[in-house]
């Protein structure tokens, strides 16, 4: 199959259509702006099937909840990030998940999937057997979770489904972009959306260094604002309080509190783009890279055996596993890529 768009017909507006959002971490915030230049173009969402930061984003939106996320992701700086993982070596992969999994209960609280607006689907893997799960009821926090535990940076999360508990794995080990999961919600053409594409350049460039000063009072003032759920406001307070919102591991005396401690740990790791040079990639990087490179060419088979009315691929080259400080420019190329492929760039 080639690199091109497949789409057989155009979508024109009014025109109802069910989203396939692929995984990917934190390239998976354009899924956000493809969400916003598809409602701009006028297309009518009526279902959403994600895969990892795919389901956490589709499953967001499908509570209501997409503007506020949208602002907090981008008012997030790698500080920011740091305080969002919970490292637990060595107990089946780098962290437990908890503290995310926290941040989206924060946002959508313990809604059930089958009383949400919009029809969702989680696809998770069983990791025992390897079979695609698609979680479509019960608590949208547990099927964002286990839909995004990357083996071994994420542990496996056990779940109830249908009666029997199955530890479930990130869904990208068996469907990367889930247009077979969308399908299944009804009968409208897909938008598929797979953000591990490789191109030969980037186009979002990380700066040196991000003004750390004007994102902490950015989140500072939306902290203060009445624009997020009681439960997100107070959750999130107790995460930043005392934070000092800066890029770099240590404080400004050269000593490193808890936070700044695993800061260091986690860059030398690789978890930010910026963290490693492209000669020498962390340990994580080689690992995330290598996955990139896998689901890309899954995706490219899916499509082939299933292809969707449109597909839409951000430019997400050199995009990090945790480079979530890049928010608002991965928000505005998934919003480019869209219009693109639409034909109204």
């Amino acid at each position: 199959m080639s690199d091109t768009n497949p789409s057989p017909r155009p979508l024109a507006p009014g025109t109802e259509v069910l989203l396939a959002l692929g995984g990917g971490s934190a390239r998976g915030m354009s899924h956000i702006g493809v969400i916003r230049a598809l409602e701009e173009a006028g297309l009518v969402i009526r279902g959403v099937a994600g895969t990892s930061i795919g389901a956490v984003v589709g499953g967001v939106y499908c509570a209501g909840k997409l503007d506020a996320y949208e602002e907090f992701m981008s008012a997030m700086d790698k500080r920011g990030v740091v305080r969002m993982l919970d490292p637990v070596l060595p107990r089946g992969g780098l962290f437990a998940g908890k503290r995310l999994t926290d941040l989206m209960k924060s946002f959508v609280g313990e809604v059930l999937i089958e009383d949400l607006g919009v029809p969702f689907s989680a696809v998770a893997v069983d990791v025992s057997g390897g079979e695609e799960v698609r979680l479509t009821s019960g608590r949208l926090t547990r099927a964002m979770r286990a839909s995004f535990g990357i083996p071994g940076l994420f542990t496996p999360y056990a779940l109830d489904v249908a009666g029997e508990q199955r530890w479930l794995v990130d869904g990208g080990v068996a469907s990367p972009v889930p247009v077979g999961a969308a399908r299944a919600l009804g009968d409208y053409p897909i938008v598929a959306v797979n953000v591990n594409r490789v191109f030969p350049e980037a186009a979002i460039v990380p700066s040196p260094k991000s003004n750390g000063a004007g994102r902490r009072e950015r989140l500072a003032a939306f902290l203060d604002s009445d624009r997020l759920p009681d439960s997100a406001r107070e959750f999130l307070r107790g995460v930043f309080a005392n934070s000092k919102g800066d890029d770099s591991p240590g404080d400004a005396d050269g000593k490193e509190d808890g936070d700044s401690s695993s800061a260091s740990l986690l860059q030398r790791l690789g978890l930010f783009s910026a963290s490693a040079s492209p000669s020498r990639p962390g340990m994580v990087d080689s690992l995330y890279n290598s996955v990139v490179l896998l689901q890309h060419h899954l995706a490219r088979s899916q499509f082939e055996a299933e292809p969707p009315a449109l597909l839409v691929e951000p430019n997400m080259e050199g995009v990090g596993l945790f480079d979530y400080h890049l928010g608002a420019a991965l928000v505005a190329e998934g919003q480019r890529a869209t219009r693109e492929a639409l034909g109204s760039a």
